[in-house]
């Protein structure tokens, strides 16, 4: 069933409702009786969390074939007439899989909630009623006042209504392991609103539902006093008074922020996300701050967003489904075979070890059954419950293969690879589209002032002086220019931020253009100091002292941010943001060049344009704008975003390997454009095509275009594939995410050497991921920031950046790296080898089962097909679960090809990958293991004869001669183990070898009747075995007859398929010798 794309991930995000159905959210200030029930303030540490984690892992494991399998074949042991084993021997081994499965995420919600307890008893400074005292964090409720200081956790989701500084920085990495620090500022109140005074009064809060799992929050705090406020304001509103009580907030980015003063004389201050603080963020601003708890308990957005699920399955998991039903239906056939002979010769013969019930005249269509149903039990480890236990540990061991893998050590950072979430670790072998971000990802978001242009002069981006900081003029300007406008813009440029700067000259912010520029101004001699709304800069310009009269914040519909500031007599407003926007705001400039963008752009360099405009007056009511528009032009700025290392070779080596690589960015079109070319994504001698808007509403249409004007869905069709490349606007999400859905459009985009979008929003970047899902594709999103987590959940496998000091960039990735270069070997290396490791153990895991039931089958011919086992239950258990299990974990050490190959040659990632079907290559296992099994059968009745056996059913020689063909067949898994084994190593020898020794010892053991109670079998034989010659050479004839030939016959099959791969891997092993140093290595010294 396909994912919507409305919805997706919908079993790991709880999705929106649409914002008009969600109820609102109403609390009372002061007033706490007329608040009604809201959840009490825990963060779910009850043991319903456990049982409801229980719950899900049980329906996750239950609701597929293999789980279901076993467990139905359990309950039928327990019938006494078709039971051929202990249903406790099936039953068990399931249960401890679901257990080990449990407890592996049982231990992760117990880590999480460990400190989650210790938070819910931290005690706050609370006022209540006009009542001020210490309440732990459990027990405050909607409408509380919080006092909190600085590196102090908020105990829920609040506002920030007020505080001694002008904003407060937060830090959310417990929440969403994103590192930088955000701004959030102050709700607007008149002056007089202090931290007291504020506590004395009554109010209400409306906002948001509830419960939304949006994360954007906007509402309004209205405060009212007992006898009116002491002061008089005229009615000035940012948004209409609101009395109506089905008024709704609205979704209007363009609202206004601030407050008025009502009919009745109440204060209303209007909010939204830039004042609201999340449950469990860090305060990283010194002082006192206040704030008015809004959502407790489950109502808190970090509670609602994500929802705890049981582990996913992946596509080895979907391939086991397949394996199993296919070998039920085999199962099911041979059952049916042998239970109709079985009932055949039942009709005349006397079979005294039939129970006499089923002899009845009455019940032969119930005899019948029985007897299928017997011969299907008997055969019921045809399907091997131990690959359950297996794989999980083979994934851990993956996990800790990339873990401590050395070769992902950055050198710059000494950061290391991880394994989050160890069971994507085959994904990775099966990709088909990698999506990734650029910002911070393909480049490495450390950005660099390069280049100024004030007036008509340039600073910087020359061969002379790089950067603005080597520009001698620039230098020399700063000691003789006197013009108003040079002296302005670097004023503009030291004031206009949201960077808090502390008294050791220290930056604090998450915007990274901002701290390029202000890096800049202080490697240029500038010092800074604030105290709240006061600022004083030491620069070679001069000393100066401005205030702070208000920073109206960037929003991304705006593009832009402006900050007004008294500097002296003279007021100014300095606005800076996206060359597009602050040229519309501009009537005037102060020289053309400073205009003069695009040159920035076609270089790759990020832009940024900054005006002022002079107010004659100002008032904290007027609009923004009146403040921003009619402003002078001052200058524009080049920033750069300096690649990653590496990363134009990662990306060749990843296209060669077969992946389409798809990028998907918030930038803008040019910067995006020249940043592609930088890396060789868009390519000169290759048709780029631009698809917009309106071609997208074209596509999203149900017309396919007139003949003279075809769509680009239908245009792609009559190219060869690979041969363009596709740039697409996706400003407009909702066309995009409806174009997405059609089919004939995505499979045209595939056809795209590579595809760019810009202007993505976070979810976009998700919809781009679940439509290449629903149409087949296996991908992997990659980024390095929170606005990349919908892409990650909704990708197959989800990868993250590391920040430099080493956090990882959020929490929502299945592995994290150093930087991108480190992808290649994380895909060609560790997920090629995981997914043929994990292929091959669930081949031979099949293999050995098959093996076994077919000389289980073959034996019924002496049974009169009556279901009887020629092994007794320990052997039946110890074959899979002991004597065959050490030759698997030696394909942990197992490689196809080595690492130079896929290096080398990395297009051998998707040609020698396994397509995860049932096709002829995928069951050579099953086609070896039903010839062996008939030979060994065949083979034991031409060397011994009717002295083992009697056509009447009653065995006499079984027992000793099952010891025999148990003790060859364990050789025989070893022997096709050993075939299988491309790298021999010093463990897989052992593990392979040292099985057939430790059973050789065990059977020794065994024969004492001391161990396990199994002398009776045993008894004589380990003597017989190794003394007497005549048993050594059943063994050793049934050996070499079913391996030699089943071992020909693969080795011809191997090179039939495998021939062109051989060839070259061949030819490579000479040139390499000799040949360029492998991708990453260290170059060869002279």
């Amino acid at each position: 069933m396909k994912k919507s794309l409305f919805s997706y991930r919908c079993h790991h995000i709880r999705m929106p409702k649409k914002e008009l159905f969600d109820p609102l959210h109403h609390c009372f200030i002061g007033e706490s009786s007329r608040n009604p029930s809201f959840p009490r303030n825990t963060q779910k540490t009850s043991v319903f969390a456990y049982l409801k984690l229980l719950a899900s892992v049980i329906w996750v494991e239950v609701n597929t074939f293999y789980s279901l399998y076993f467990i139905i074949l359990g309950l039928l042991e327990f019938i006494p007439e078709v039971s051929t084993a202990n249903a406790w021997m099936t039953l068990l081994p399931l249960l401890f899989v679901f257990i080990l499965e449990y407890l592996v995420q049982a231990f992760d919600l117990f880590s999480v909630q460990k400190s989650i307890r210790s938070d819910d008893k931290r005690k706050y400074v609370v006022t209540r009623d006009h009542k001020t005292k210490p309440v732990a964090s459990k027990n405050i409720k909607p409408g509380d006042l919080i006092e909190i200081s600085d590196q102090s956790t908020v105990p829920c989701d609040c506002i920030l209504l007020s505080t001694d500084q002008m904003s407060v920085f937060i830090n959310t990495s417990k929440i969403d392991g994103e590192t930088d620090v955000k701004d959030r500022v102050p709700l607007k109140f008149p002056n007089n609103f202090t931290n007291g005074f504020i506590k004395t009064l009554n109010g209400s809060v409306t906002a948001t539902g509830a419960q939304s799992s949006s994360r954007q929050v906007e509402g309004e705090v209205i405060f009212s006093p007992n006898s009116g406020f002491d002061f008089d304001i005229s009615d000035r509103t940012d948004t209409d008074s609101q009395s109506d009580p089905d008024y709704k907030i609205s979704n209007n980015d363009e609202k206004k922020v601030g407050f008025h003063q009502n009919v009745d004389g109440s204060i209303t201050s209007i909010f939204d996300n830039n004042s609201f603080i999340e449950r469990g963020s860090l305060i990283e601003t010194s002082g006192t701050h206040l704030l008015l708890a809004l959502y407790t308990g489950k109502h808190c957005r970090s509670d609602a967003a994500i929802s705890p699920t049981a582990t996913r399955k992946t596509m080895i998991d979907n391939y086991l489904e397949k394996i199993s039903m296919f070998i039920f239906v085999f199962q099911l056939i041979i059952s049916i075979i042998l239970g109709t002979l079985g009932y055949l010769s039942l009709q005349n013969d006397d079979h005294s070890y039939i129970p006499s019930v089923l002899l009845h005249e009455d019940l032969k269509m119930w005899m019948l059954l029985i007897v299928i149903v017997r011969n299907f039990l008997m055969l019921s480890f045809m399907v091997p419950i131990t690959l359950k236990l297996l794989l999980p540990i083979f994934r851990f061991i993956y996990g800790m293969f990339i873990s401590n893998d050395l070769n992902f050590v950055d050198t710059d950072t000494g950061n290391v690879a991880e394994a989050l979430s160890t069971n994507m670790t085959e994904n990775l072998g099966a990709l088909d589209v990698i999506i990734s971000d650029k910002t911070g990802t393909l480049t490495k978001n450390k950005l660099t002032l390069i280049s100024l242009i004030a007036g008509n002069e340039k600073y910087g981006d020359s061969r002379k002086a790089p950067t603005i900081l080597e520009d001698q003029v620039l230098h020399d300007n700063f000691k003789s220019v006197t013009e108003e406008d040079f002296i302005l813009t670097f004023q503009a440029l030291a004031v206009c931020h949201t960077i808090k700067i502390s008294s050791d000259q220290q930056f604090h912010g998450s915007s990274a253009d901002e701290l390029a520029i202000l890096t800049a101004l202080q490697k240029l001699g500038w010092k800074f100091y604030e105290d709240r709304d006061l600022r004083r800069y030491e620069s070679p310009l001069g000393n100066y002292d401005l205030r702070v009269l208000k920073v109206n914040t960037f929003n991304r519909k705006r593009m832009r941010m402006s900050v007004v500031v008294a500097i002296g007599n003279d007021i100014f407003c300095f606005m800076k943001g996206a060359p597009e926007r602050i040229l519309r705001q501009c009537s005037s400039r102060t020289g053309e060049l400073a205009s003069n963008y695009e040159d920035f752009q076609l270089r790759g360099l990020r832009t940024m344009s900054i005006s002022y405009k002079r107010l004659d007056k100002y008032d904290e009511y007027m609009e923004i704008e009146e403040m921003e528009s009619g402003h002078r032009l001052l200058g524009t700025m080049g920033i750069e975003d300096a690649l990653q290392n590496d990363v134009q070779l990662t990306l060749d080596l990843l296209s060669d390997a077969g992946l389409k690589i798809w990028v998907a960015t918030g930038d803008a079109k040019t910067n995006t454009l020249v940043v592609s070319a930088m890396l060789h994504l868009l390519r000169a001698n290759e048709q780029v095509v631009h698809i917009d808007t309106q071609h997208l509403l074209d596509e999203a249409s149900l017309e396919t275009g007139t003949f003279e004007n075809p769509l680009f869905s239908t245009k792609a069709m009559m190219v060869a594939e690979n041969s363009f490349s596709t740039v697409i606007n996706a400003e407009d999400d909702k066309v995009l995410r409806i174009a997405l859905e059609k089919k004939k459009f995505l499979n045209a985009l595939y056809r795209s050497r590579c595809v760019i979008y810009y202007r993505c929003k976070p979810s976009t970047k998700a919809d781009i991921a679940i439509a290449l899902q629903n149409n087949g594709k296996r991908v992997l999103g990659i980024g390095d920031g929170y606005n990349d987590s919908l892409l990650l959940r909704a990708s197959d496998v989800g990868v993250g950046i590391k920040a430099p000091d080493g956090s990882k960039a959020f929490a929502t990735c299945d592995f994290a790296i150093p930087a991108f270069r480190s992808l290649g070997r994380l895909i060609l290396i560790h997920g090629h080898q995981a997914l043929h490791r994990s292929v091959l153990a669930v081949h031979f895991s099949f293999y050995k089962a098959v093996l076994f039931a077919m000389c289980q089958t073959i034996y019924q011919v002496w049974t009169s097909y009556s279901g009887q086992s020629l092994f007794d239950e320990f052997a039946l258990f110890c074959f899979n679960n002991v004597w065959t299990l050490l030759p698997i974990l030696s394909l942990l050490f197992e490689k196809d090809v080595g690492e130079n190959f896929l290096y080398r040659l990395s297009y051998l990632y998707k040609k020698l990958r396994n397509p995860l079907t049932l096709r002829p290559s995928n069951i050579t296992w099953f086609i070896v293991a039903v010839y062996q099994g008939a030979i060994i059968m065949l083979i034991s009745w031409a060397l011994t004869g009717e002295g083992y056996f009697n056509s009447s059913g009653k065995d006499f020689g079984a027992s000793y001669l099952s010891l025999v063909l148990y003790f060859s067949m364990v050789l025989i898994c070893a022997f096709y183990m050993l075939y299988q084994t491309n790298t021999f190593t010093y463990y897989s020898m052992v593990l392979i070898f040292g099985n057939i020794l430790m059973l050789v010892a065990s059977s020794a053991l065994f024969q004492s009747g001391q161990v396990f109670g199994q002398g009776d079998a045993w008894i004589g034989f380990y003597g017989e075995c190794f003394n007497n010659i005549n048993t050594l050479i059943i063994i050793v004839t049934i050996v070499l007859a079913a391996v030699s030939p089943s071992w020909i016959g693969l080795s011809v099959w191997s090179e039939y398929q495998n021939s062109d791969s051989l060839r070259v891997i061949e030819t490579e092993t000479n040139a390499a010798k000799n040949d360029q140093p492998l991708f990453f290595d260290p170059p060869k010294n002279n």
